[in-house]
């Protein structure tokens, strides 16, 4: 996707980088820009030693960003490196960190590049019975990364403040995307005092929530690699990982609800208790504040994405009112 948050790269710049990291016997034979995404920019690329990696390049430090979304890349690379002690949660390994500015003006990092293709883009290839094996595959990489934990609640990078309870760890979170609707200008179609007062009403849900699990929180069929043989080879864009409420995954959304083979193989059945309900449509509101801000702070400008996005916004509001 278009966004002015990506960095364009010439293909003196890219060689420039992997001779850098690789060394100057190193060439490369392919690049592919990857325009899925809409923060980081990603190319895959092809070396002349049969290698294949992935690099990624953070926004220039000039572009405007949400609150959450500051020095992401730094956050990705953490979960990754600690992600790699983990075998039943694959994932690409990083091979090179690069922040010191000298060949672009932005930070990078390179990592493996993985087999496969996207869930999102290939699942048509497969048959029921593929389907609901990878869906199973899911939930059990999903439920293995949750059974993580930590000794806080926030956002997993170092630069974002931890917190002894979800409920203010989340309400953070809560003035973080409202605080960055008003920088942006975004209209949320309710006053702002009015969405938070929803949160605040319901913080004794949040704080039943007593352990911080890993949360990957982006963990869409998007960002799902997959075999042709319908084998998932890993999971990339960990970026947004948190310490938190495993139940904020997106998996457990209740916009797109996930599949009965998706929870057989998270190993619970579907939640559908009262509180389950309303802290998951809390959740999705959450999420649909970003959708509606991040068509401000990205200058996003179809006009299909930005309704979808609103159309997401008010329905959630629906449900809670």
């Amino acid at each position: 996707m278009n966004s002015i948050s990506k960095v364009n790269l010439s293909d003196k710049k890219l060689t420039s980088l992997i001779h850098k990291n690789f060394g100057p016997h190193i060439n490369i034979l392919n690049v592919k820009e990857n325009t899925q995404g809409w923060f980081n920019a990603l190319y895959d690329i092809c070396l002349d030693n049969d290698q294949k990696v992935f690099l990624k390049i953070a926004p220039p430090d000039h572009i405007p960003v949400l609150r959450y979304e500051q020095q992401l890349l730094i956050t990705e690379i953490e979960v990754l490196e600690l992600l790699a002690n983990y075998p039943d949660i694959p994932s690409p390994k990083v091979l090179s960190i690069d922040f010191d500015r000298e060949v672009i003006d932005s930070d990078y990092f390179i990592m493996e590049s993985l087999p496969g293709e996207s869930l999102s883009s290939c699942h048509q290839s497969f048959d029921i019975e593929t389907l609901k094996n990878i869906e199973r595959q899911k939930g059990r990489i999903n439920r293995s990364l949750n059974k993580i934990t930590g000794t806080n609640f926030g956002m997993y990078g170092k630069q974002h403040k931890k917190y002894q309870t979800w409920g203010e760890a989340f309400l953070e979170m809560v003035d973080n995307i409202l605080a960055d609707a008003y920088d942006f200008k975004a209209k949320l179609i309710w006053p702002q005092t009015d969405i938070r007062e929803l949160f605040i009403q319901h913080k004794s849900l949040f704080d039943q929530v007593k352990v911080p699990s890993l949360v990957h929180w982006d963990l869409h069929d998007g960002n799902v690699m997959v075999n042709a043989s319908g084998q998932i080879t890993g999971i990339i864009d960990c970026d947004r990982a948190l310490w938190g409420d495993a139940s904020i995954e997106y998996y457990f959304n209740q916009i797109y609800p996930s599949s009965d083979d998706f929870y057989s193989g998270y190993g619970i059945d579907r939640p559908n208790s009262e509180d389950f309900i309303i802290k998951r449509q809390l959740y999705d509101l959450y999420l649909t504040l970003i959708f509606v801000t991040e068509c401000e702070s990205r200058k996003i400008t179809d006009k299909d994405h930005r309704s979808w996005a609103k159309d997401c916004l008010s329905t959630q509001l629906k449900k809670l009112s």
